[in-house]
């Protein structure tokens, strides 16, 4: 990303003035070109998928809506032990990111390692995402497989970003609110300062991060199997904690939305709630995509902007409860 920085030099006496104003629009336009901010990051996954050559649904990740239609790409690390010596070919395992609301599918092969664990695919495979705009966002799965029975694959994490365009690739004003402007409208002869101009170098970087949501936290249990955050109680227990980062210091309150994928063995209501410290807890029931809005203060984290959390999980009824994936962006 090109980024050219105001100096005090710059307003000097005998310097034409539409150079400032030219780089303050390349900038309006880089930000757009270039902006880019994680949707899901998890790391340490080690999800083992030993010698199954049917495609299972391992997780379930919430992406949240890009009304420009900004590409996101995702990149998986993973690694092969192949000991079925089922043939030369080079691409030993799949995973498959699914739309569920159009069912359609993006897949990275993963290539064949020389041993255990080996750095495979520079070390990352990719899959592109095209999305759509939509109301709120998009449920994707995440399914994986391996090429031959004898075969086990490692995914050791994952990590998707709204990959920025490179270039405006919209003109006027795109659905995000975005305006691309022109330099030439300020400096050029007899034309003049519109307000409406200015405000468009003013609101075009909220405009871009509001519609390219930042994740700041993302969990990812195993929802083939036990989720690993579960609980057979039926009054709430400690299943979890850790720390919550904050990416950004500033002077009020600032939203952040949660969403929990909730599941229950044997008709069992999942429960679960989030306490952050110095915050009220975020309560969340029910089967499937659970969400709510909530407030982090300024003054409930330390200089590091680190907040302490708690995860506890209880059910009603039924056997068991589960918390398959835990996402939270941060909100408009």
């Amino acid at each position: 990303m090109t980024w050219n920085q105001n100096k005090q030099i710059d307003f000097m006496h005998g310097m034409a003035g539409n150079l400032k104003y030219t780089e303050v629009h390349q900038n309006h336009a880089h930000l757009y070109g270039n902006y880019e901010v994680p949707v899901f990051h998890a790391v340490g996954l080690n999800l083992v998928i030993a010698g199954d050559t049917d495609f299972r649904t391992y997780y379930y990740l919430w992406l949240p809506k890009n009304l420009d239609n900004t590409a996101v790409k995702v990149y998986v690390r993973a690694s092969i032990v192949a000991t079925s010596g089922g043939g030369a070919s080079a691409n030993k395992g799949l995973v498959k990111l699914n739309e569920t609301t159009s069912g359609a599918g993006d897949a990275a092969e993963i290539a064949q390692g020389t041993g255990d664990c080996t750095e495979l695919a520079n070390p990352f495979s990719t899959i592109d995402l095209t999305p759509t705009g939509s109301a709120d966002g998009r449920e994707f799965t995440l399914t994986a497989k391996v090429v031959n029975a004898g075969d086990t694959m490692t995914i050791h994490s994952i990590y998707g970003v709204v990959a920025g365009t490179g270039s405006i690739s919209t003109t006027g004003i795109g659905l995000s609110g975005f305006r691309t402007t022109e330099a030439a409208q300020v400096y050029a002869a007899d034309y003049p300062i519109a307000t409406e101009h200015i405000s468009a170098l003013i609101n075009g970087p909220k405009q871009i991060a509001k519609d390219r949501t930042a994740s700041v936290f993302t969990y990812l249990g195993d929802a083939y199997r036990t989720a690993r955050l579960n609980t057979t109680e039926t009054s709430f227990t400690l299943v979890d904690r850790g720390v919550l980062p904050i990416p950004d210091d500033h002077g009020t309150g600032r939203n952040f939305k949660i969403y929990a994928h909730l599941a229950g063995d044997g008709g069992a209501t999942p429960h679960c709630r989030v306490q952050l410290q110095g915050e009220a807890a975020i309560d969340l029931s029910g089967t499937g995509w659970q969400t709510a809005t909530f407030e982090v203060n300024n003054g409930a984290f330390d200089s590091d902007k680190l907040i302490p959390y708690e995860i506890f999980m209880k059910r009603a009824g039924g056997s068991r409860a589960k918390l398959n994936t835990l996402q939270i962006f941060r909100s408009a």
